[in-house]
Formats: structure tokens, sequence, C-alpha cells
């Protein structure tokens, strides 16, 4: 007489694989373009207010002469945030080491230049301070431009406060100008209806009003300036026939003719 057959164990109840869970790959942020002015002719409006950012700053403290010749041509047309004076006060306070890479060096060097020439005691050029009803602009401004930056360590306050500041005085002033290389605050500026130009527009706006500039030795500023401030390549300048103004006599047809078609 046989026992009882034995039965195999019972198979657990089939459980699906467990996948490794990858995370979606980080949204790449799409470089800032810059909002080109296109209706202010090359050699700028006369009643022109201009707020310059840092960037500005720095490309003009590239060159011996160009911070003279800024202020020559603006004239009083130029206001300073409290905020970019102290970034490019700070840019210049503390020398890299000595093994920093060159561009670090270039940006100390044209800091140093900018504050001597263009912020100190008689010499400085007109800031304006924010008040404390500008706080809130500037903090909803500063959110504006951390959205569209790829770096999310990048404070923008600089960009912020020029903004908030032109925006306020167009009230009284409409025609108000953001100086900056910043593509982000470019296109932040446009949506407060402000107009931005980048440090090649005001090399070439200095040209187009100052024959006796070199267009070559303007664009080896400009081309110096490119491994530490640079507006965004689709609109930079791609030689120095970009800074030349094409003067007929006493006209300039590329001024004449974005002026014809915005009167």
């Amino acid at each position: 007489m046989t026992g009882p057959v034995a039965q195999p164990p019972p198979t657990p109840a089939m459980m699906p694989k467990r996948r490794p869970v990858i995370p979606p790959p980080p949204r790449r942020l799409q470089p800032s373009r810059f909002a080109v002015a296109g209706d202010m002719p090359r050699r700028g409006w006369p009643d022109a207010v201009s707020w310059p950012d840092t960037g500005i700053f720095l490309v003009l403290g590239s060159d011996a002469h160009l911070p003279e010749q800024f202020r020559r041509h603006f004239r009083g047309r130029v206001r300073v945030a409290n905020g970019v004076a102290r970034e490019v006060r700070g840019h210049a306070r503390t020398s890299p080491p000595a093994d920093a890479a060159p561009r670090e060096h270039h940006r100390y060097d044209a800091a140093s230049n900018a504050v001597r020439e263009l912020l100190v005691a008689d010499r400085t050029l007109p800031i304006v301070e924010l008040e404390e009803d500008d706080l809130a602009a500037v903090d909803l401004v500063m959110a504006q431009l951390k959205a569209l930056e790829a770096e999310p360590t990048k404070r923008h306050a600089g960009e912020a406060q020029i903004i908030v500041l032109a925006e306020k005085a167009a009230r009284s002033h409409p025609t108000q100008v953001v100086l900056t290389n910043d593509g982000g605050a470019s296109v932040v500026a446009q949506k407060h209806g402000l107009r931005s130009r980048h440090a090649g527009d005001v090399l070439a706006e200095m040209a187009c009003a100052n024959p006796d500039m070199d267009a070559g030795e303007l664009w080896s500023v400009f081309s110096h300036c490119v491994t530490f401030t640079a507006p965004p390549s689709h609109a930079r300048p791609t030689s120095d026939q970009d800074l030349r103004c094409r003067r007929q006599q006493d006209s300039c047809p590329t001024c004449d003719e974005v002026e014809r078609s915005t009167t």
C-alpha cells in the first residue's frame, strides 16, 4: 500500500518585476534670446535715459579711453542703480589669485578701471537708490529673471533694480533704455515696456556719433570681453563692420532708414 503522494510546495503569486525608477531628464532651458530694440536708430535717441548694468561697466572698463568717451557721449542721460554700482565695486574689491583663469583677471582689471573712472567721488555717474515701495517690485522682477535662467544660483539683483527703476522713471519720462548683455534681462525689460541695448549696441552708438572712434579698436575691445560678459550669440556683432557707421557726408543710411520707418 502506497502512502499519500507528496504535493509540490505552492508557488508564490507572481509579482510584477520591479523596475528601477529613472527620474525624467532635467528640463533644459533654452538660452535667453536678446530682445533687440529694432525701432531704435544706431546712434540712439538724444533724449533717452540709459541704465547700464554690471556687464556694460565691465566692457567700458576694458579700455582706458572708453569710460570718458561713454561719459561724453551720454552726458547727463545715464542713471546707475545702486545695486549695480555695488556689484561693479565688488568685482574690483578683491584681486584674483595669480593662478586664476585669465578671464578672472580681465574682469578684475575692467571693474577696477570702471570704478576709478565712473563710480568714484565727483566723477561718479548719478546713482539712484531704491525706495521702500520698490522692494516688492524688485522681488517680482528677480523671480521673472530666474525663471529664464539656467543657473538658479545667479541672483540678478542689479538687472532687477534697473528694470524697476527705469520702469518707474518712465512714468514721467517715457524714453528709458536698459543697457545689458543679459538676454533674460532684455526679455523681462520688454515685458515691462522697456527697450534694451547690449554692449555691442553701445559701442556702435558711440562710434556712430563720433567719427574719431576706430571700429577696429572697438571690435578688439568687444572680442576681448566675450570671455566674461557678452550678449547672446545671435545678437552679437560679428566683425568690426557691425561697429562701423556707414556715413554719407552728414547722414547715416542705417540710422536714417530706421528713423524713417518709425516716424
